[in-house]
């Protein structure tokens, strides 16, 4: 699946962490990011995942745009196309292990 960015840029507050930013990976290619601790990586990551909004660019994954869409598209495109592991576990805490991987397994449809 490709991915595709363009001109992204965001800022936490006042500190701009992504400027004009791009980047194209074609379906089948692989590619590592690497950085210092608070360089952008996890930021760069939720950004492509539709966890953040950028202030400006667009994101394409496989084609289909993450952004300029509402809440509910997003959810969707990244149920269908993207896969995401936390640095910490994000677990229901309500629900027992079992009960959280049918929960996953009920969402992603």
């Amino acid at each position: 699946m490709s991915l595709a960015i363009r001109n992204l840029a965001f800022a936490y507050g006042g500190r701009r962490i992504l400027d004009d930013f791009s980047f194209d990976m074609a379906a089948g290619e692989q590619s590592l990011l690497i950085g210092a601790s608070g360089s952008g990586k996890s930021t760069l990551v939720s950004l492509i995942c539709g966890l953040l909004t950028p202030d400006a660019g667009t994101i394409s994954i496989g084609g289909e745009t993450m952004t300029g869409i509402g809440p509910s598209q997003r959810d969707d495109l990244r149920r269908r196309r993207v896969g995401l592991v936390f640095q910490t576990l994000r677990l229901v805490s309500a629900l027992d292990l079992a009960a959280n991987l049918r929960l996953a397994q009920r969402l992603s449809g």
